[in-house]
């Protein structure tokens, strides 16, 4: 008889209470019970909805949780992780956080060699709202989760932790936290803080008076200014290399840009946007074809 598993969910949010959801509804045998913690009131929300059983305090979940999905903002993670037990061999330990070194680092610095026992994660999924009213079972399927072991990461642990993911429907892939870091800071976390300044720049010059004259093209580009300013905070200060030099990459990208338009060399102009729509439009049609095939 298989004994009975406890998940324990730490930052009942969107992504926190997806995969209790994701979970409890394709492999509803897999955890007896799934206990909740946040330091605001939305682990009470989320047992309302039934995304988890219980809520409980962290020193209880460190105690009796077999698996404990940690889904706060980094520098929340950083001080749960310093002031939390190290995990034991019956244990497994995962994040859900967009910066992967920084996370794995504070964890074999507090954890020392139990730090095995941790698999840092990153679910490629998400909406600019929060909550656990927002939480959806299907929020995984098809999507991207990055996992980033070190040489010293326990084997059945990272496998364990694919199973979880793949329970939910995603897709896995392998690297380093530290490649991880530099690429996501590429394609998601200079995207937020472009969103974050042109919001935030128009309206300290304009007020929103000009808002009102904004399409779709503006509210498309600025949708995700209304993701988390917190998480977005701790991500900023936890992957600040990356983050700078890909801010100079862009930077050194508009300044291009601004001479083009400045000389009028139309030809130019017009072959760089013609390059960047058949680069969009070729990765997203893939994508879309191998949906298909699933």
């Amino acid at each position: 008889m298989t004994t009975p598993k406890t998940l324990a969910i730490v930052g009942t949010g969107m992504i926190g209470c997806s995969f209790a959801a994701a979970l409890r509804q394709n492999h509803p045998h897999e955890f007896s019970r799934i206990l909740g913690y946040s330091a605001g009131k939305s682990s009470e929300k989320a047992k309302e909805l039934g995304h988890i059983d219980e809520t409980a305090s962290l020193e209880e979940i460190f105690q009796v949780a077999d698996v404990i999905l940690l889904a706060t903002p980094l520098l929340v993670m950083e001080k749960i992780i310093q002031n939390s037990p190290p995990p034991h061999k019956d244990q497994l330990i995962i994040d859900a956080g967009s910066v992967k070194n920084f996370v794995l680092q504070v964890a074999k610095k507090s954890w020392k060699e139990n730090a095995t026992y941790f698999v840092p994660c990153h679910p490629i999924a998400g909406l600019e709202r929060t909550g656990p009213e927002v939480a959806d079972p299907h929020l995984f399927e098809n999507k991207r989760v990055i996992i980033t072991p070190d040489e010293e990461t326990c084997v059945e642990k990272i496998n364990y932790a694919s199973k979880l993911w793949q329970m939910c429907n995603a897709k896995i892939y392998t690297m380093t936290a530290c490649k991880h870091d530099a690429i996501l800071s590429k394609v998601s976390h200079l995207p937020h803080l472009l969103s974050f300044a042109l919001v935030a720049g128009q309206y300290e010059r304009d007020g929103d008076s000009c808002f009102q004259w904004s399409a779709g093209g503006f509210k498309d580009f600025t949708r995700i200014a209304s993701s988390n300013p917190k998480m977005w905070h701790d991500i900023c200060l936890t992957n600040p290399t990356e983050i700078t030099n890909a801010l100079d990459d862009y930077i050194n990208d508009l300044q291009k840009l601004k001479s083009l338009v400045q000389e009028k060399r139309s030809g130019t102009i017009e072959e760089l946007f013609l390059q960047s729509k058949e680069a969009r439009d070729n990765f997203y049609q893939s994508i879309d074809r191998s949906k298909l095939k699933l």
